[in-house]
C-alpha cells in the first residue's frame, strides 16, 4: 500500500478527502516559508542599515568624502578610488558605493590623478603658488604611489610638491610646511581620524597656513 493509502485506512476516511488535506496542508506549509522569508529578509535588511547607522553616526575615521568640506569648509578638489581597496570592502559597500554614484562617471586612477592635478594646477596658477604641500593625514598610509604620480604630473608643470606625514609630532615637518605656508589636505576614508585631522587643521590654522583644499582617497 501507498503511504497515503495507508493513512487513509488509519484515519479512516476517504482517499479523496485525505488527498484534498495533504494539498492543503503542503500548501499553508508553503505559505509559512514564504512569511519566514520575507521577514527574514526584513529583518537582514533592518540589521545592515543599523550597523552602517551606528558606523557613520559613531564611527571615529573619515567615513564620506564630504566630510572635510562639511566640517572644516575646505573645498574638495577630487576623490580618488583606490583599486586595491575596493576588493576589500564588503560586498554591500560596494554596492551602497555603486548606487551612490550611479549618476558618476567612473573613472580610472590614472584618469582621476590627472583631472585632480590640473584642479591643483589651476589653483596654484590662480594664487602664484609655485610649491605647496600634501599634508597626509594616514601614518604609513600605503597610498604614497598616488601621491608620488599627482606629484610627477606638477612637476611637469613647474610646480614642486612636499609629501609631509606627521606635523603634530615632527618639528620639522611642521616648520617645513608652514614655511611653504600652502596646503591641500589628503583624507583616507576608515583610515583619517576625525581627531587627528581636527588637530592638524587647528594647527595650521594657528599659523594662518592657505589650506587650497583637500583630497579624498576611498
Amino acid at each position: 500500500l501507498s503511504r497515503e493509502q495507508k493513512l487513509y485506512l488509519y484515519n479512516n476516511i476517504s482517499y479523496e478527502e485525505y488527498k484534498n488535506e495533504f494539498e492543503s496542508a503542503k500548501i499553508v506549509a508553503a505559505n509559512i516559508d514564504i512569511k519566514f522569508a520575507i521577514v527574514g529578509v526584513i529583518i537582514g535588511i533592518f540589521i545592515v542599515c543599523a550597523y552602517y547607522l551606528v558606523k557613520e553616526v559613531f564611527s571615529s575615521k573619515l567615513q564620506n568624502e564630504d566630510d572635510i568640506f562639511n566640517l572644516y569648509r575646505i573645498d574638495k578638489v577630487g576623490v580618488i578610488e583606490s583599486a586595491g581597496d575596493k576588493k576589500k570592502k564588503f560586498i554591500i559597500d560596494r554596492i551602497l558605493m555603486a548606487v551612490k554614484n550611479r549618476n558618476n562617471k567612473n573613472y580610472t586612477i590614472d584618469e582621476s590623478i590627472k583631472y585632480i592635478a590640473t584642479k591643483v594646477e589651476i589653483i596654484c596658477k590662480k594664487n602664484g603658488i609655485d610649491n605647496l604641500v600634501f599634508l597626509e593625514t594616514v601614518s604609513n598610509s600605503n597610498k604614497v604611489d598616488i601621491l608620488e604620480k599627482i606629484s610627477m604630473e606638477l612637476k611637469s608643470k613647474g610646480i614642486v610638491i612636499d609629501v609631509i606625514w606627521n606635523i603634530l609630532q615632527d618639528c620639522d615637518e611642521l616648520e617645513k610646511t608652514v614655511n611653504v605656508n600652502n596646503v591641500v589636505i589628503i583624507g583616507e576614508i576608515d583610515k583619517t581620524y576625525y581627531s587627528n585631522l581636527e588637530e592638524c587643521i587647528t594647527v595650521l590654522r594657528q599659523y594662518n597656513v592657505n589650506l587650497l583644499g583637500n583630497i579624498v582617497i576611498e
